[in-house]
């Protein structure tokens, strides 16, 4: 399992997943009440990785750790390709 640092944007016009300025970055299109802007992170998260993602802190922040349920060799190419369209 990896961790990772993320930040999130909530009351996005559109989901999306890319990195500025090397960190992880997370747009969502839900308002971050009761949770919702949490759930729909991992769900995001979810669909681009292929593997279960789950938020271990951060909970009320833009700033979350999150733990993927896969090994780095799943999530490598990923944030590789991600990174390079930064």
């Amino acid at each position: 399992m990896s961790f990772m640092e993320i930040r999130v944007t909530p009351n996005a016009k559109k989901d999306g997943v890319f990195f500025r300025n090397g960190v992880l970055c997370v747009k969502v299109s839900v308002p971050p009440e009761d949770g919702k802007a949490n759930k729909r992170v991992a769900e995001v998260l979810q669909k681009e990785f292929g593997c279960k993602v789950m938020i271990v802190s951060g909970q009320k922040s833009r700033d979350k750790v999150i733990e993927f349920g896969c090994g780095e060799k799943e999530i490598a190419p990923k944030l590789k390709q991600l990174k390079e369209k930064q």
